[in-house]
């Protein structure tokens, strides 16, 4: 017969224990659901705001203001092309519709 001496050590029983506890832990929060819970509890952790330098602070404000003027500009440009395509646009139609009254006959003159 063969035997085999085996020495268990500390390392033994703590693998041992987190295993027994473990299958409990998985069968609760597996059965109800809770299984988001303790991985959002980490990631929380993971994500929480750190401490940071004045120097590295005010060059992340003076990149977020660079890009926030940049943005700024973008729109006034976009918003002012749009103002300028609805004033195209109208005095188009102005000039549809007052050839449209003079053809049907409501105005004498017609201004195009």
């Amino acid at each position: 017969m063969v035997q085999i001496h085996t020495i268990l050590e500390h390392a033994s029983y703590t693998i041992g224990a987190g295993a027994f506890w473990g299958q409990f832990f998985l069968i609760w929060f597996l059965g109800s659901g809770l299984i988001t819970f303790p991985i959002s509890c980490l990631i929380t952790w993971a994500d929480r705001p750190q401490p940071t330098d004045e120097g590295g602070f005010k060059k992340k404000k003076d990149m977020l203001i660079k890009k926030l003027d940049h943005l700024l500009k973008k729109g006034r440009e976009a918003y002012n092309e749009k103002v300028v395509a609805e004033a195209n646009y109208n005095e188009r139609e102005l000039k549809f519709t007052d050839r449209i009254k003079y053809f049907i006959g409501f105005t004498e003159n017609s201004k195009n």
